[in-house]
């Protein structure tokens, strides 16, 4: 089904277009939910791969809570500038995986769109820009909250800095197509 919605999206627009509930909210939800579901499941195969093949060690490097280890490195250390500084290398490891998976599922709809190759490479090149901004967003945002409140600071400073840096807001991209509706009034409106 996501696919077939993928695949609807991108048929050439005809001047007397479909603008039934269908066509506007239905096949872009699906679109969308199908996006978000196969972003955490691409997550967790890419853990299960880093714990099947990766040292152990390196495995919970990037499977990490950024949560509990906030709290851990600031009752080790009671000072929040250096557990600033050491979440801010923490949450850029932990960040790493979700990222690749919003990636190479981005790149995956991307190729079944069938795209011309110089729309393919300018499209790729955007999202590799936005999956290295969410890391460094994220983890600069993390140090950040992390030095007003380790723990829950450091969740919100995250979530905001990779949300900041990348502009990328969760309600337009995942849930909401504001393309579609923007043309279906301008095209109502002409």
């Amino acid at each position: 089904m996501l696919f077939d919605a993928i695949d609807y999206g991108n048929q050439k627009k005809k001047k007397d277009e479909d603008y039934s509930v269908f066509s506007v909210v239905i096949l872009p939800w699906c679109t969308s939910f199908g996006r978000a579901v196969s972003y955490t499941t691409v997550c967790r195969v890419l853990e299960a791969w880093c714990v099947d093949n990766m040292p152990l060690q390196t495995a919970d490097k990037l499977i990490k809570n950024i949560y509990k280890s906030a709290l851990r490195k600031a009752a080790r250390y009671h000072e929040k500038t250096i557990v600033a500084k050491l979440m801010m290398i923490t949450t850029a490891r932990a960040s790493l995986l979700p990222n690749l998976a919003v990636f190479l599922v981005e790149q995956l709809c991307l190729i079944a769109q069938n795209p011309d190759l110089s729309t393919f490479t300018k499209k790729t090149v955007r999202n590799a820009h936005r999956c290295v901004l969410a890391i460094i967003g994220a983890s600069i945002g993390a140090a950040i909250g992390t030095l007003i409140e380790p723990g829950f600071g450091t969740i919100i400073g995250a979530v905001g800095g990779e949300d900041w840096l990348t502009r990328d807001w969760l309600s337009n991209t995942i849930f909401f197509h504001n393309e579609r509706l923007r043309d279906m009034y301008i095209s109502r409106a002409q």
